[in-house]
């Protein structure tokens, strides 16, 4: 696709360049750390648990931008404060998913399911020799 665009016309390819590479390097790092820990959070918890708290992972963005830059360059060159860019009702999303994850951590009864290929098969094994699976 990129090299039928490429001879045809319609784009040019260039290589990146060395400081691409390491944003694209560090980019790709980022990437697997985060899906290597949500196939251990589904491992130790459930696979239910994890798709209602992987939405979180947009509030703490929201307060990792708000520590790193506070305030925004926007289109008009004047600056845009954080706040402005991030409003109450993304906090609020952010609490009810919070309380939802703490409902189904305490709710009773959810069953913890473990798989022979799981890759944390013997942690799940000594939770079920606990009572807890």
């Amino acid at each position: 696709s990129v090299l039928v665009a490429h001879y045809t016309g319609w784009e040019s390819f260039q290589w990146p360049e060395a400081q691409q590479w390491a944003v694209l390097i560090l980019n790709g790092l980022v990437e697997y750390i985060f899906d290597a820990s949500c196939a251990v959070a589904i491992c130790m918890t459930s696979p239910i648990i994890v798709a209602v708290a992987s939405p979180l992972t947009t509030p703490l963005s929201n307060l990792l931008d708000h520590l790193l830059y506070p305030t925004l360059p926007s289109l008009n060159a004047s600056m845009t404060l954080w706040h402005e860019l991030v409003t109450w009702a993304s906090w609020l999303g952010a609490v009810v998913t919070m309380i939802g994850v703490y409902l189904l951590q305490t709710k009773p009864g959810i069953p913890y399911r473990c798989f022979s290929s799981c890759c944390c098969y013997r942690l799940c094994h000594r939770r079920d020799k606990k009572g807890r699976g």
